[in-house]
């Protein structure tokens, strides 16, 4: 398993951080970031998740996660 640091970031600051998070694979992290968008309310908000190394491997908007979850 690898871990991975989930991030909220309002206006280019993080505003709450999960780290340390264990997935099989990286693919695992779309689940997560669905729970978590369906929880945040208001504009503006985007998630990221960077490996262990600190690299950005997804960065995504909270209302685009939304309509990917409603899409699928």
């Amino acid at each position: 398993m690898k871990v991975y640091d989930f991030e909220l970031i309002q206006n280019g600051a993080v505003v709450e951080a999960w780290r340390g998070v264990p997935l099989p694979n990286l693919s695992a992290a779309w689940p997560r970031l669905e729970m978590l968008a369906a929880a945040v309310n208001g504009p503006g908000f985007k998630l990221r998740v960077r490996d262990a190394a600190g690299g950005i491997v997804i960065q995504t908007g909270v209302a685009s996660m939304r309509r990917l979850a409603e899409a699928c």
